[in-house]
C-alpha cells in the first residue's frame, strides 16, 4: 500500500519524484497526510520514518525536504519548504507543529518576495506540540523545543528551549 502511494505521487506531472533512501515495512506513510511536492524539489526520506494522519508537506520551487531514519511526525504537522529543511536521525516532531522555512519580504509593497533560510533539526530532538520553527532555525542534537514555542534561530545541542508564560497582575 505504502509503494502504491509513493506510486501514484510520482506519477502526477506536476509533481517531482520522491527519492526514497528505504522505506521499510516498518515505515508509516498516512494516506491522510497531504503532500505537494514541485517538479524540481526533492525529498528524501530515511527508514522507520511515521508519518501520521493530518500532516501537510509543500516542497515548493527547488526545496529540498530531507527526514533521516527514526523520525516521528506527529498529527497535524505542517512542513512548507522552498529552500531546505533537514530532520536529523530520532527526531520526535509532536502534534500542531509548524515548520516555514520563508517568509515574505515586508519592505516589498505587493508582498511577492520570498525570503528563505535552511533550517536544521539535529539527531534525538525533540519537538513538543504548537511549537513553531520559522526561517534561519538550527537545533544542535539533543534539543528539547517546550509547547507552543516560537524559534527563528541557532540553538547549541543538548538544550531546552520553552516560552514561560507569566501571568502579570495589574492594578488599577
Amino acid at each position: 500500500m505504502i509503494y502504491r502511494l509513493i506510486y501514484r505521487i510520482i506519477l502526477i506531472p506536476r509533481v517531482a519524484k520522491i527519492r526514497l533512501s528505504c522505506l521499510t515495512r516498518r515505515s508509516f506513510l498516512s494516506f491522510a497526510a497531504s503532500i505537494y511536492i514541485d517538479r524540481d524539489a526533492k525529498v528524501i526520506i530515511g527508514r522507520n520514518v511515521r508519518i501520521m494522519p493530518g500532516v501537510v508537506i509543500r516542497v515548493l520551487g527547488t526545496g529540498t525536504l530531507i527526514i533521516r531514519d527514526n523520525v516521528n511526525i506527529g498529527r497535524n504537522v505542517t512542513i512548507y519548504c522552498i529552500d531546505k529543511v533537514e530532520i536529523g536521525c530520532a527526531v520526535h516532531i509532536a502534534h500542531n507543529v509548524t515548520i516555514v522555512d520563508h517568509d515574505y519580504d515586508m519592505h516589498d509593497n505587493q508582498r511577492t518576495k520570498r525570503v528563505s533560510h535552511p533550517i536544521f533539526i539535529g539527531d534525538r530532538s525533540i519537538i513538543t506540540s504548537g511549537a513553531c520553527l520559522l526561517k534561519g532555525t538550527s537545533l544542535g542534537e539533543g534539543v528539547i523545543v517546550g509547547a507552543n514555542t516560537v524559534v527563528n534561530t541557532s540553538i547549541q545541542k543538548n538544550v531546552k528551549v520553552f516560552r514561560r508564560a507569566s501571568l502579570e497582575s495589574i492594578r488599577y
